[in-house]
C-alpha cells in the first residue's frame, strides 16, 4: 500500500476516470502525463543551468561547507579528507564514491568531494 503526496494527487486526478472502461481511463491517464511532461520541460527550458534549481542550491550549501574540510591526496585519484570537527573521509574521484556516502546514494557531490575538486 503506496501512500504519499504524488499517489494521493494522481488518484484525484483520475478518480472520475475510473469509472469509465479501462481503454477510457488509461487514454485520460496517458494525455494526463503527456501533459505533465510537457508542463516540464517548457519549465526546465527556462533553467540557466543543465541541473535542476534545487540541486544548484545543495551544491551552493555543499560549497560553503568545502571551506571546512582539508583534502590530502592519498594516491592517483583517491584523497583523505579531514574535517574541521575531526571526522575522516576517504574520497575515491575516479570511482564516485565518499566515505561518508552522501554522493553515492544521491548523486551529488558532497562537501568533502567539492574540496577535493577545488
Amino acid at each position: 500500500m503506496l501512500l504519499n503526496n504524488l499517489y494521493e494527487s494522481f488518484n484525484s486526478y483520475i478518480l472520475d476516470s475510473r469509472d469509465k472502461s479501462i481503454l477510457t481511463c488509461l487514454e485520460r491517464i496517458k494525455g494526463y502525463i503527456m501533459l505533465r511532461m510537457a508542463n516540464r520541460r517548457i519549465a526546465g527550458m527556462v533553467w540557466r543551468h543543465p541541473v535542476r534549481p534545487r540541486i544548484v542550491k545543495i551544491i551552493k550549501k555543499n560549497k560553503l561547507g568545502a571551506s571546512q574540510c582539508i583534502p590530502r591526496l592519498a594516491s592517483e585519484s583517491k584523497y583523505q579528507v579531514s574535517h574541521m570537527y575531526g571526522e575522516e573521509y576517504v574520497v575515491d574521484l575516479k570511482a564516485k564514491t565518499c566515505s561518508c556516502r552522501r554522493w553515492d546514494l544521491c548523486g551529488i557531490p558532497c562537501s568533502h568531494v567539492i574540496s577535493c575538486i577545488f
